[in-house]
């Protein structure tokens, strides 16, 4: 939004396809269509309620209720993650993570 570089970065773990449209092409976009409008609108919310949910989670939960809330939603994702992936999504070094992954 402010079109500077920002602190993230994207590390794919399968093969996909990924898209990407410049910040001027999709300000076109949404002032010419309304339907794009309300998607792009739609994509900032969820986006944001995303890092909210994230940013409380790393910051109020314990490492156990992290992995515990991760493997509740998405239990494909410790099969198909690297543990260093793993890892670093929850907050915890991967020695935490053997622990916890040891416990259940």
């Amino acid at each position: 939004m402010t079109r500077l570089p920002g602190h993230e970065s994207i590390q794919l773990v399968e093969d996909c396809v990924l898209y990407s449209i410049t910040y001027s092409e999709m300000e076109k976009l949404t002032k010419e269509n309304a339907e794009i409008n309300h998607f792009y609108r739609r994509l900032i919310e969820d986006g944001y309620l995303y890092w909210e949910k994230r940013s409380t989670m790393l910051l109020f939960n314990s490492a156990k209720t992290r992995y515990d809330d991760l493997v509740a939603r998405y239990p494909l994702v410790m099969q198909r993650w690297p543990l260093g992936q793993i890892a670093s999504y929850l907050g915890i070094t991967q020695e935490t993570l053997s622990r916890l992954r040891s416990e259940k």
